[in-house]
């Protein structure tokens, strides 16, 4: 079952919360909705680890979310500053859906916090020591998805996303 949630939109800082998030204890899948659906996630996916998503897809599940007991960070940033980041990407930008972030149950912070103010995201999500050292030198890297590396898609755990996230 998974005990934890990033929630954000694209270019929010989710790949690097995923990587902050991964410890020898828990285990914090990136964007993992491009192969399974949540339930398919917190049904199926095993792991000794406390298991966590830090995921750009999650925002669809608003009602399921709310429901769901594992502790969620709610990661912020302005549309604008999303769209030029994925523009320069060559992704094409995204429309305004903010609100569905807001209107989920969890712990709202900007996406700066990550890097400025962790210790209450730790605190929060995970409930352990916050090894502030080892924060430093994640900091200190940029984290993104290598998109050409990436698996391919499932187009079918797709369509059950929308299936699923339609109910």
């Amino acid at each position: 079952m998974i005990d934890f949630m990033v929630i954000a939109l694209p270019r929010s800082g989710t790949t690097w919360a995923a990587n902050w998030l991964t410890t020898d204890t828990t285990l914090c899948l990136h964007d993992y909705l491009a192969y399974k659906t949540l339930s398919e996630i917190n049904d199926n996916y095993k792991t000794s680890k406390r298991l966590g998503l830090s995921d750009t897809g999650l925002f669809g599940y608003k009602e399921k979310l709310n429901k769901h007991p594992a502790k969620k960070v709610i990661l912020h940033r302005d549309i604008n500053e999303i769209n030029a980041s994925l523009t320069d990407l060559g992704i094409p930008p995204m429309p305004s859906i903010t609100n569905l972030l807001e209107s989920i149950d969890g712990l709202h912070v900007h996406y700066k916090d990550l890097f400025n103010k962790p210790e209450p995201i730790w605190d929060y999500l995970i409930g352990t020591t916050f090894d502030g050292e080892r924060h430093s030198l994640l900091k200190q890297m940029q984290v993104q998805p290598e998109f050409a590396a990436l698996a391919p898609v499932d187009k079918e755990a797709v369509k059950r996303y929308f299936k699923e996230i339609g109910e």
